[in-house]
């Protein structure tokens, strides 16, 4: 029996074998068909045709419109679970690694490149697996819309007590969106610091995956990130974070941003790391931000003390009272 056979697909070729379609145009002719004919039992299964129920010997064929919508619909449920798979690969492979260093193998080593949608979906399962911690390096910017979708991700992760600490880079306590999801978070028992200080982008997963910026390759930060679960270097990400933290200011998201001074607290930053030697290409990677933002603030800053360069801001710098400031 040829039912079986599903349609070969491809540019140019039939959407249906050719006994399906032979049987198909018997149908629409009105010609008795056999319940055993080739090709009978793939059009009865897609929703193409069904048998008339006044003549066991007759089948009918049912509205194309119809038969397309139900086809888009079961597709799209198939696609749906192929995509769910393949998210949930990555976690697969986090908790047989562990089963695996519990029992003094060897670590399952191995650092993966994800494009940003790839990794954005391996975050989502990850966060939502995690059992014990969560920890987040965060130096640059989280617009409104990303924080949106990651607060309520966030917030079921620490309701079941899950331990969060996040680090943001001072300059975050300017920004609206941060302020309301770090009041919303601390408030469920999270923690959040800033650091005014440059440092490295990461995201922690109870000890045993990191997602990273890339800083091997020179790949852009937008581009993606790579996933890393061996052992000893998540151990070593880990402890990076705890010496980062030591160094943060404790955060509720209910200060006040400083007030009174010329300069942001990443105005500063940016400052000392011209003041170090590095161009704004170099800082904008340390820092987490696009070279246009670190353009951006930089011109803003020279309209308002009348300077021309960006010599005269460094010079400025070294002389201005506020590079005491953090």
């Amino acid at each position: 029996m040829s039912e079986k056979r599903r349609p070969a697909g491809g540019k140019g070729a039939s959407a249906l074998p050719d006994d399906s379609r032979t049987v198909y145009q018997r149908i629409v002719r009105g010609e008795p068909v056999s319940p055993d004919a080739d090709g009978l039992a793939l059009l009865v299964d897609l929703g193409l045709v069904t048998p008339d129920p006044g003549d066991p010997t007759l089948y009918v064929a049912l509205d194309l419109r119809q038969a397309e919508a139900r086809l888009r619909s079961r597709a799209e449920a198939r696609l749906g679970d192929v995509v769910d798979h393949m998210t949930s690969i990555p976690a697969l492979i986090d908790e047989l690694a562990a089963e695996v260093r519990r029992y003094g193998q060897s670590s399952c080593a191995s650092s993966e490149f994800l494009g940003v949608d790839r990794v954005n979906a391996y975050l989502a399962q990850a966060i939502v697996k995690a059992r014990e911690e969560l920890l987040t390096s965060q130096p640059g910017p989280r617009d409104r819309k990303l924080l949106s979708k990651s607060v309520d991700r966030d917030t079921a992760a620490v309701t079941r007590g899950v331990q969060m600490r996040t680090l943001y880079h001072s300059s975050a306590r300017t920004n609206g969106a941060t302020r309301e999801w770090a009041q919303r978070m601390t408030a469920l028992g999270a923690q959040v610091r800033t650091l005014a200080s440059p440092f490295m982008r990461f995201v922690l997963v109870d000890r045993t995956s990191a997602v990273v910026q890339d800083y091997a390759d020179g790949i852009d930060a937008r581009a993606g990130a790579w996933v890393v679960r061996d052992h000893a270097l998540v151990g070593f990400i880990g402890e990076v974070f705890e010496q980062y933290w030591v160094r943060g200011d404790e955060w509720r998201g209910s200060e006040a941003p400083p007030s009174g001074t010329l300069t942001t607290e990443l105005q500063r930053t940016i400052l000392r790391e011209l003041c170090a030697g590095r161009d704004q290409q170099q800082i904008a990677h340390r820092l987490g931000y696009s070279q246009r933002t670190i353009t951006a603030h930089l011109a803003d800053l020279r309209s308002r003390l009348g300077l021309q360069t960006v010599h005269q801001l460094v010079y400025w710098w070294a002389t201005s009272e506020e590079r005491k400031l953090s």
